[in-house]
């Protein structure tokens, strides 16, 4: 995966956001202090694939003067939450470590780094596990639920979401782009692969784990 198909997919997705009234891409800040990411590769089991630091570079939360400005919350970046900056998502990682218990080894999993967040228990995160058969893989860990694949990479979790908006999938509404559900759960899944997430339709409280 090249940085440019990372670079050229962002550009696309950000493209339909805007198409759909979204003005997240005018709000979002680009990385400034490249050494910001030297805190994400000290963390224990994490290594940033290529793909997820040219993405980091682009994708560093949001501007908030500009959201001031036009009185505005954090508008949904993708999948119905709020795009990380690299701070937040040292700041997610570290609280999400409780999570790790012998009782549900699998909810959450040490190596993983946040990119998204709902700000209510769920996130959309990278595998960061160098070893895993899905390291780079793109994952919702659901509050009560724990981690489920989205999609195989970063540019196919973005190109899937351009689709998605394109097919009328995703419909923006007050600062959140959101699924049309249950059309959405019934019928994107091809978009993504037909990953885990989309194969637990009538099950969505369960888990397919396939990191190990």
């Amino acid at each position: 995966m090249t940085l440019e198909t990372l670079d050229n997919a962002l550009d696309r997705y950000l493209a339909a956001t805007a198409q759909l009234g979204s003005p997240v891409r005018e709000l979002i800040l680009p990385l400034v202090n490249q050494g910001a990411l030297d805190a994400l590769r000290a963390l224990d089991n994490v290594t940033l694939s290529n793909e997820l630091i040219a993405y980091f570079r682009r994708i560093d939360g949001y501007n908030y003067e500009a959201l001031s400005e036009q009185d505005l919350f954090e508008p949904s970046f993708a999948w119905g939450m709020e795009a990380l900056s690299v701070d937040g998502a040292l700041r997610e990682h570290d609280q999400l470590q409780f999570a790790i218990t012998d009782e549900a080894p699998n909810y959450w999993a040490d190596g993983f780094l946040p990119i998204l967040s709902d700000r209510a228990g769920s996130v959309v995160a990278v595998n960061c596990i160098s070893s895993s058969p899905t390291f780079g893989a793109v994952y919702e860990m659901t509050d009560g639920v724990g981690l489920n694949r989205i999609a195989s990479s970063l540019t196919e979790f973005l190109d899937a979401g351009t689709a998605a908006i394109v097919q009328g999938f995703i419909r923006y509404d007050d600062g959140m782009l959101l699924p049309e559900h249950p059309r959405f759960l019934l019928e994107a899944g091809p978009l993504y692969g037909d990953s885990p997430y989309f194969a637990r339709v009538g099950k969505m409280d369960t888990q397919i784990v396939d990191w190990h």
